[in-house]
């Protein structure tokens, strides 16, 4: 049937298939079955979620990069037919503001990516330190939080996968900037440092990355037990304590680690330290 006046009908939409739950979560109640380790629980539960969160994302990304590259793009031919100063200005503003929105587009596609099932591949640490930072300035600003970082311009290429390397960087960010907010410090600050350095025996050479902050000292009790599974200090609800077990599992899988190099008593604050291996 037609309608007048309704022009070519658009295509319907692709549907997204219903998410597949990896068979590793799969529980079986058979006699004799062989149990589940831990780590193997939390890393399929955590691939299940990254393939929803992946296709929503998917889909959200196709409707917010074709109007930006319009908007550049007009932009572009404004601004070179323009003959006023101030007006071209104005409209260089709307381009590197559509340049911007394109790369922390850009950002949250790396955080979802699965890449082959975590492959290992050389990536560039700072790039990840910066695109953590990308993600998470509107929280900062929200909670009058400053960032500070020290990282080198000429990249730091280690073997990881920018997508889980981001999942650790955001994790340790999202944990300071709420133990700020909770501590009610008018002054809050979060520091950043990249440095490069060499293990012990033939591991060989690693960047390092700091993360502290000025908010409350963690408790000795606490710093015991802050990397084991299922742990956490935040309210019911609020948290599911696989953060920072998965923040190690991740490292760990690519040859690095992390640790809590300073539960907040000396002056750099709350410090945790983790460590990559040269690419």
């Amino acid at each position: 049937m037609s309608v007048e006046g309704a022009g070519e009908m658009e295509p319907e939409p692709e549907r997204t298939a219903t998410p597949r739950i990896p068979d590793r979560l799969m529980v079986r109640n058979d006699a004799g079955a062989p149990r589940m380790a831990p780590s193997d629980v939390l890393e399929a539960a955590h691939e299940a979620r990254l393939i929803q969160a992946g296709q929503m994302l998917a889909g959200i990304v196709h409707e917010i990069r074709n109007p930006l590259a319009v908007i550049q793009g007009y932009a572009q031919l404004l601004q070179e037919s323009l003959a006023d100063a101030d007006a071209t200005e104005d409209v260089g503003r709307i381009i590197q503001e559509t340049k911007r929105l394109g790369a922390l587009v850009d950002d949250m596609l790396s955080l979802v990516r699965r890449d082959g099932g975590q492959r290992e591949s050389s990536i560039d640490l700072a790039r990840s330190v910066q695109a953590a930072l990308n993600l998470t300035t509107h929280a900062m600003r929200q909670a009058a939080v400053t960032v500070v970082s020290d990282v080198p311009d000429n990249g730091c290429y280690v073997k990881g996968q920018q997508g889980a390397c981001m999942q650790v960087l955001l994790n340790l960010l999202d944990n300071a900037r709420e133990s700020l907010e909770e501590s009610g410090k008018k002054d809050r600050e979060i520091s950043i440092h990249i440095e490069e350095g060499r293990w012990e025996a033939e591991r060989g050479e690693y960047w390092r990355v700091d993360v502290s902050n000025n908010g409350p000292p963690i408790p000795s009790k606490v710093a015991d037990t802050i990397f084991d599974s299922f742990f956490t200090t935040k309210q019911a609800r609020a948290g599911t304590g696989l953060g920072l077990a998965l923040c190690r599992e991740i490292l760990e899988r690519f040859g690095g680690s992390i640790c809590l190099l300073d539960p907040g008593h000396g002056d750099r604050g709350v410090v945790f330290r983790l460590e990559l291996p040269k690419a």
